[in-house]
């Protein structure tokens, strides 16, 4: 959904939903675990790699990140 806000409406594929259930133990990155201005294209690379050693070797089935978009609000 963070890359569909910024989509051209005209480009925007069609959706469907699925809901999951997911188990109470999950890893949460907080603000306080990224760099100050996360958000900001700079860090693009820092952050596409932030969880390299998670996907490697997965010990939880999700993961809670910030929403780029919607502050105060996790994905």
């Amino acid at each position: 959904m963070e890359i569909v806000t910024h989509l051209n409406p005209v480009f925007i594929p069609d959706f469907h939903l699925l809901v999951l259930d997911i188990p109470d133990t999950f890893q949460t990155v907080s603000l306080t675990d990224l760099p100050t201005d996360w958000q900001n294209d700079t860090h693009y690379e820092t952050l596409q790699t932030y969880f390299s050693n998670w996907l490697a070797q997965p010990d939880v089935l999700t993961v809670s990140v910030p929403s780029a978009v919607v502050s105060r609000s996790g994905n």
